[in-house]
């Protein structure tokens, strides 16, 4: 495909979908407001958020601790149009999308409970610990697709060292 004639299907496919969205709003449709009016929450704001009231202060607070560590964020969309609050917390969207305590071991999670409810300490620097701990690639992606002359690494190749790879003893 031409790169001017994707930009210009492109730039249809934006007007056909703003005036799409014009015409929604026009008729009243209330999801439009939340696609328009975005609310961004962070781990700061979780108390802002009026449907966690149900689950209870405690799951808010095990949320805000692992937020401490974990990235968080979320935004009026999701809350208002894609969970099902009925089913919080086994909703399958608020479990993508909202940290649990399950997300940290339990060492881990007791001590930025414990910075979190003020002890003295510096939690960005423990939060920053843990997550130097934290095993960010469990399928072991950093060995399994590392560029090499031939290309990609394949999960064939796995058997073979990373070193040895890499020094062309293929």
């Amino acid at each position: 495909m031409k790169p001017d004639l994707y930009v210009t299907q492109v730039t249809l496919t934006i007007s056909i979908v703003t005036y799409s969205a014009a015409l929604r709003m026009e008729k009243g449709d209330p999801r439009m407001v939340s696609k328009l009016d975005p609310k961004i929450y962070t781990a700061h704001e979780t108390p802002c958020i009026k449907q966690l009231a149900r689950l209870g202060q405690a799951r808010v607070r095990d949320m805000q601790v692992v937020a401490s560590v974990l990235p968080f964020r979320v935004d009026n969309y999701v809350i208002e149009q894609l969970l099902d609050w009925s089913a919080a917390p086994d909703d399958a969207i608020f479990r993508l999308v909202f940290p649990s305590r399950e997300m940290l071991d339990g060492a881990s999670f007791a001590r930025m409970a414990y910075l979190h409810d003020g002890a003295i300490g510096d939690a960005q620097q423990a939060a920053a610990a843990i997550r130097a701990r934290l095993n960010l690639h469990p399928a072991d992606q950093l060995n399994l697709h590392r560029r090499s002359s031939a290309g990609f690494r394949t999960r064939s190749d796995a058997t073979r060292p990373v070193d040895a790879h890499w020094a062309g003893q293929n």
